[in-house]
């Protein structure tokens, strides 16, 4: 029951998270990053974009595994 809460949630109001995640991920990348060309720095970046892809893959397999037994 609280996964169906908060996906409706999450529906009702994904612009605003999406507009929130992506301006406060650039104030924070902004404070804590020094410089483009150290190692650690790009490790950090590598590591979101890491995280982020993972997400989205998930995200879509979920998506597709739910419409395919719905079809049937």
């Amino acid at each position: 029951m609280r996964i169906k809460t908060f996906t409706s949630w999450y529906l009702r109001n994904e612009r605003w998270i999406s507009s929130l995640s992506l301006f406060s991920g650039f104030i924070i990348d902004s404070i804590t990053l020094n410089r483009v060309d150290l190692l650690w720095e790009n490790m950090w970046i590598s590591s979101h974009m890491l995280i982020a892809a993972t997400g989205i893959i998930l995200i879509n397999l979920y998506e597709n595994k739910k419409s395919k037994l719905s079809a049937k």
